[in-house]
């Protein structure tokens, strides 16, 4: 029993609450073990990220604040 909560199994909420792992962020340069107490992006295809930047990145997409024309 957690001498802090008083339960057998700790809240989420608990200092000592030890999450469990869920999956591991598809961006292969990240790799992050993802658990119940993370934020969890999926895409379409079920794949799992630990952040919108991985998602980006896996995705190929990329932000810019240059606005050139690409037909000059």
């Amino acid at each position: 029993m957690c001498k802090i909560c008083h339960m057998s199994k700790c809240p989420v909420g608990c200092p000592n609450y030890i999450p469990k792992p869920r999956g591991q962020c598809k961006n292969k340069v990240c790799n992050t073990i993802i658990t119940d107490d993370y934020p969890c992006i999926t895409d379409n295809e079920n794949n799992h990220f630990c952040s919108h930047d991985c998602f980006d990145t896996y995705h190929g997409y990329s932000e810019t604040d240059n606005w050139e024309d690409k037909d000059e």
